[in-house]
């Protein structure tokens, strides 16, 4: 099935995470923690800039949303999940009676 939201493989997704998850035994985890960190070391921009080439012009305005909100980046990891083939697992923590989003992210031979 094509991808009608990005063109081609989003290379450059794997080191990102690499670099700015948290690393567990053979996973990352990305989770609200992570989401600030990015925010405040002003690493969501870059990012979302260098994600432009890999999507078709007209969905442009999933990397132009503000304020960029967890759930709408959400949304684009979900997408280059997809896109990348890579296998997750979205786990729902209830956290002060509210519920928290992780992601559990399994590279081939994650490091």
């Amino acid at each position: 099935m094509v991808n009608q939201i990005i063109q081609k493989e989003v290379d450059i997704f794997e080191s990102f995470v690499k670099e700015h998850f948290i690393q567990e035994q053979d996973y990352y985890i990305y989770n609200i923690e992570v989401f600030k960190k990015l925010l405040f070391e002003s690493l969501m921009v870059p990012f979302l800039e260098s994600l432009k080439p890999y999507y078709y012009k007209n969905k442009y305005y999933y990397l132009e949303r503000s304020p960029m909100t967890f759930n709408y980046f959400n949304t684009i990891l979900r997408q280059i999940f997809k896109r990348n083939q890579i296998h997750f697992v979205k786990k729902v923590k209830y956290v002060m009676s509210k519920y928290q989003v992780e992601y559990y992210i399994y590279f081939n031979g994650a490091d």
